[in-house]
């Protein structure tokens, strides 16, 4: 998304903010530990057990983020066999990377050396212990992995691979279109929805917004899915829909995405699309509720956004300035400076609002101190546009130079109530049809169900088989005759 902004150091660095703990530096990847996350998989597929495949999946984290590519290399060549088809193709990706920079250790100082001779050679003699019974578990972990052969394996360091690649910024998209097109041609529906957001992904972190949306456009997403991997989807396609100023199919979409989610797991994904929430809500003009800034593991996060909506609710464009400058690298980093820079034309447009509510007549110049805007022919234009956008209800009389408004008109006189009706039933309507198409049910189940239901009476005929039969013999009847 330009990053699907699914930033797992950022939501721990924030999960360790909340809690008032401070993040340890993590050390460097050696192959040992990706050779152990192996052993977890290959354990959890044989068992069947799927607490080692979590747990695999949770320490995967770190080696994802700071494995180096001679370490991948190694590990590669260690836990694939040699007749392995794509062990050679990932070997040849790594080493096009360039090296990176290996963290020395710090040298001890006098002090630190001089301890007791005793102690040291007690320390080190416990060090060459546990030294000697690690290596020993290594060897035999990478036995274990090497005679499995399992897929999961290869999958699970393509993987490494792949994020690897992506974290120095290679190029994979023709890769990726590739894979694409052959998922197609092999209608492998779950391959077809993985390279896609893959697709997405890539075009969005590189600023191609016209790509994305032709790619979105000219190609299906398949309904089989996993939910997860809608939840991406309905999440970059929000994302498109924002930054072309198609608000309302944003907020749908992007609201689809946070209800779908598990809300006991991806809080890194809940809030990064609850971020995008606010702001294209801000964008439609509606102002979020208290609640969702209160919710548990978002205090932190949504901190600045809280700020960004009163500064909006309050219609201070001076506030709103301040705020967006203070808060400026955040939400560069989170990839919503594009769309909050928007949000100055919804603060100005709420305080001409309050104004024209609160004045019957107020001068361009008066109007002009009030918004903060720099000249009178500024206020008179955006009063302008904010008129013919049905903002506010006023004329601008330009000989005497003041804005005089109108009537108050009774809500409920105009189109607007009915227009917030059918907006809440096409969201129903939308809910309950997503609904009917995941009630799936295999062929003949019923049958199935009735044959449970009358055991030993599964020979039995239905009604419609009888009559089908009588019908049919009275046919054959009726042309001997």
């Amino acid at each position: 998304m330009t990053d699907v902004d699914m930033k797992d150091a950022s939501a721990a660095a924030t999960a360790a903010g909340e809690k008032g703990e401070v993040a340890a530096v993590p050390k460097s990847i050696k192959v040992e530990d990706i050779v152990r996350n192996a052993e977890l998989i290959v354990k959890g597929v044989q068992g069947d057990t799927a607490r080692l495949t979590t747990r695999a999946i949770s320490r995967n984290t770190p080696i994802r983020r700071r494995v180096q590519a001679d370490v991948l290399c190694e590990a590669l060549a260690k836990l694939l066999p040699d007749d392995c088809p794509d062990k050679a193709e990932l070997t040849r990706l790594l080493a096009k990377l360039p090296s990176e920079a290996v963290a020395e250790p710090e040298t001890p100082t006098t002090e630190a050396m001089e301890v007791d001779s005793e102690a040291a050679k007690k320390e080190a003699a416990a060090a060459a212990t546990a030294e000697a019974v690690a290596a020993k578990k290594a060897e035999e972990a990478l036995a274990s992995v090497v005679a499995a052969k399992l897929p999961e394996v290869e999958v699970y360091l393509s993987t490494l691979v792949l994020t690897t690649l992506l974290r120095h910024k290679a190029n994979a998209r023709p890769r990726l279109l590739g894979l694409h097109r052959t998922c197609c041609l092999r209608h492998d529906e779950i391959g077809q929805a993985t390279t896609l957001n893959l697709l997405l992904r890539n075009l969005l972190s590189q600023n191609l917004l016209d790509q994305a949306y032709k790619l979105a456009s000219k190609t299906n997403f398949p309904e089989s899915c996993s939910n997860n991997q809608f939840c991406r989807y309905l999440y970059y396609m929000g994302r498109i829909h924002a930054l072309q100023l198609d608000y309302t199919d944003a907020y749908t979409k992007l609201m689809q995405s946070s209800r779908k989610v598990s809300q006991n797991t991806a809080m890194g994904f809940q809030r990064a699309a609850q971020k995008l929430v606010i702001i294209v809500q801000l964008l439609l003009g509606e102002v979020p509720e208290r609640s969702v800034f209160n919710q548990k593991g978002f205090v932190v996060s949504l901190k600045p956004y809280l700020a960004l909506t009163q500064a909006v609710r309050q219609g201070d464009l001076v506030e709103f300035n301040r705020i967006v400058g203070e808060h400026e690298s955040t939400f560069r980093a989170d990839k919503t400076y594009t769309l909050i820079q928007r949000l100055a034309h919804n603060v100005i447009k709420t305080g001409l609002r309050k104004i024209n509510s609160s004045y019957s007549r107020v001068s361009l110049q008066d109007l002009c101190e009030k918004v903060k805007l720099e000249t009178v022919q500024s206020a008179e234009f955006v009063c302008s546009k904010a008129i013919r956008d049905g903002v506010i209800d006023a004329v601008i009389d330009h000989k005497n130079g003041w804005i005089q408004s109108r009537d108050v008109v009774d809500v409920y006189a105009t189109d607007e109530p009915q227009q917030a009706f059918h907006k809440r039933i096409t969201f129903c309507l939308d809910v309950h049809n997503e609904a009917v198409r995941a009630m799936r049910y295999p062929p003949n189940a019923y049958k199935q169900e009735l044959a449970k239901s009358r055991p030993g009476m599964e020979d039995e005929k239905t009604d419609e088989e009888l009559a089908k039969e009588i019908e049919d013999e009275m046919n054959e009847e009726d042309g001997g005759l």
